[in-house]
């Protein structure tokens, strides 16, 4: 830290950059009595660097013991408000999914859980698609989360029957506010996406170029109409696919104002 948020992790954190066994000892029994999620996940941070996988088993059993315990945080301090995502980020680090199952993408008040989405397509990869589908088909998520779960799928256009049906349900979008994630789409198919997120590399697997290249065609043949930029991009990431199928490099980024 430039400036430690509290005068504990500080102190933990000179431990740290002075190293050695002494150190990690008292690393260790630090460990083993924190229980806000900031300490946890940085001293699992700390000891995975001066000893990795070392100290594993204790870590998981800290972070999910505190998940099972949540501690109340009355002043509203930032850091205690994010303890969930401190703590998840502990068992992502370990590919630790025994917590799964205790996670919904839709929480109690019908939002979407940001840090279980990214705990679950962390862990769980391209299994996490039933859980995203089932996720965008509510119709009471803002379009911010929406866009999340496009940006989850993207990767596995053309690889999985369900993001392809999350692809193919925004393409026949009538809702102007799917517009903006339309768009992202369609460029994440060779390469590119949503430009918050994660952008996807151009695809390599000729299996999954086909497949992006009959997401488009079924598209075209449903006789739905695009707005010209939209359109635009769609013809563009088209041949863009048709080259990487024949094992051509894609076309330069499509150049309307968009890409």
């Amino acid at each position: 830290f430039d400036v430690p948020p509290t005068l504990r992790l500080g102190v933990m954190e000179v431990a740290f950059r002075v190293g050695g066994e002494p150190a990690e000892a008292i690393l260790v029994k630090s460990l083993e009595s924190a229980v806000r999620g900031i300490e946890i996940a940085w001293l699992t941070a700390w000891l995975e660097k001066l000893a990795p996988g070392k100290h594993r088993d204790l870590a998981l059993a800290v972070a999910r013991n505190r998940l099972a315990n949540p501690m109340e945080n009355p002043d509203g301090n930032l850091a205690d408000r994010l303890a969930r995502s401190y703590l998840m980020s502990v068992l992502v680090h370990f590919g630790d999914t025994s917590f799964n199952g205790q996670l919904q993408l839709v929480n109690a008040e019908g939002k979407l859980d940001h840090t279980a989405a990214g705990v679950l397509k962390s862990t769980l990869k391209q299994n996490v698609m039933p859980l995203v589908a089932s996720a965008y088909a509510n119709p009471d998520l803002g379009s911010g989360e929406r866009r999340q779960l496009v940006s989850m799928s993207q990767e596995y256009f053309g690889a999985h029957p369900q993001a392809d049906e999350i692809f193919n349900t925004l393409m026949q979008s009538e809702n102007k506010t799917d517009a903006y994630d339309r768009y992202f789409a369609i460029e994440s198919l060779d390469g590119g996406g949503m430009p918050q997120y994660t952008k996807q590399p151009p695809p390599s697997d000729p299996a999954i170029i086909q497949n992006r290249i009959n997401l488009i065609e079924q598209f075209v043949q449903s006789g739905r109409q695009l707005d010209p930029k939209t359109a635009g991009l769609m013809e563009h990431t088209y041949n863009s696919l048709q080259r990487l199928a024949q094992g051509e490099p894609p076309l330069e980024p499509f150049r309307s104002g968009g890409k």
